[in-house]
């Protein structure tokens, strides 16, 4: 499978340029598995996998105009972090959030800003 693949590829690669050479491997989300990441992990060989959004979440459009994305942690089980900023009424309210998955911290910062701005509407329009 993708994993023997990458195994062999990385192997003639080295074997014909050296171990000093960086590889990177740019993949679509049918390779987005952990055996595989692993094994690139192991390899010493860097990766982007482009994985689709949930449509459903709505979270397309507000991580396309993210400019905040901060890495916490190193390897395939990084935390990444999150900050997402809303607007409403005139207001601005951002919400944070980290995960492993960036889908993930992208909707829990989403919910964290939601949240606020739920809150502040609360404390306007207090319910009798």
């Amino acid at each position: 499978g993708a994993e023997e693949m990458v195994r062999e590829l990385v192997a003639q690669i080295r074997s014909r340029f050296g171990r000093r050479l960086p590889i990177e491997f740019r993949m679509d989300a049918a390779f987005f598995q952990a055996k595989l990441l692993k094994r690139l992990a192991r390899l010493g060989c860097g990766y982007a996998i482009k994985v689709p959004f949930w449509q459903w979440l709505g979270l397309r459009q507000l991580v396309a105009v993210q400019r905040q994305w901060t890495r916490i942690t190193e390897g395939i089980d990084a935390q990444g972090d999150v900050i997402i900023r809303i607007e409403a009424d005139g207001r601005t309210y951002t919400g944070r959030g980290a995960d492993t998955d960036i889908i993930v911290a992208s909707a829990k910062a989403y919910l964290n800003a939601l949240n606020k701005l739920q809150s502040t509407l609360e404390r306007v329009n207090p319910q009798v």
